[in-house]
This record gives C-alpha cells, sequence and structure tokens, in this order.
C-alpha cells in the first residue's frame, strides 16, 4: 500500500521538475536570442558613429575611444565586433581605414568621369 502512495506524490514533483527544466531551457534560447539582436544594434552603432565621425582618420584610435563615443563599454565593443564581424578591433579598424579609402577613390573616378564627359 505504501508503493502507490509514494507513486502518487513523487509524480506531481516531477511533473513540476520537468517544467521548470522546459522553463529554463526556453529562456536561455530568448536570452541568447536578445544578446545577438543587441550585439547586432551595437555593430550597427558602431559602424554609424565610425562613418559619422570618421574615427578611422585618428590613428590614435583605440577601444575605449570607440566606446565612449557610441555609449558603451569595451567588453561589449569588443564582443560586438568579434561576434558581427568576425574581427578584432584592430582588424576592424583596419576595415575601416580600407573601406573609407576606396569610397574615396570611387568619389574621385566619378568626378573625374563626369568632368570629362562636359
Amino acid at each position: 500500500m505504501l508503493v502507490p502512495r509514494l507513486v502518487f506524490l513523487i509524480s506531481p514533483v516531477l511533473v513540476c521538475l520537468f517544467w521548470a527544466v522546459a522553463l529554463i531551457l526556453e529562456w536561455r534560447k530568448y536570452s541568447t536570442f536578445m544578446a545577438d539582436i543587441l550585439q547586432k544594434e551595437l555593430a550597427d552603432r558602431i559602424v554609424a558613429e565610425s562613418e559619422v565621425k570618421k574615427m578611422h582618420l585618428n590613428s590614435a584610435l583605440n577601444i575605449m575611444d570607440l566606446a565612449k563615443s557610441v555609449g558603451s563599454n569595451r567588453t561589449y565593443i569588443s564582443s560586438a565586433i568579434n561576434n558581427q564581424f568576425n574581427q578584432n578591433f584592430a582588424s576592424f579598424v583596419n576595415i575601416l581605414e580600407k573601406s573609407a579609402s576606396l569610397q574615396y577613390r570611387d568619389n574621385l573616378f566619378t568626378v573625374e568621369n563626369t568632368n570629362k564627359e562636359r
């Protein structure tokens, strides 16, 4: 007679435990999803701020300056650059410099072609 009572008492505990584990797993998925969204937004802010303030022209640019400009901290900046661009900070700055240089050359080429057509 004791065994059926134990099963009756253990069964609700197991159900509660199952649901608790399920909720924890869902929360982890949600928090990972939110972290990814926040990193994408931060990466967008980094690129926008870099373009507006032309940070690539500053040869002494460091991650703290960028963090201050974007309104974040160096850990989040580093994480966003690593995860969203698959680069470290130094490589990211080099890419910004090359991108700006290519953009300048394209603009110069367009102006030269426009002048030749006149």
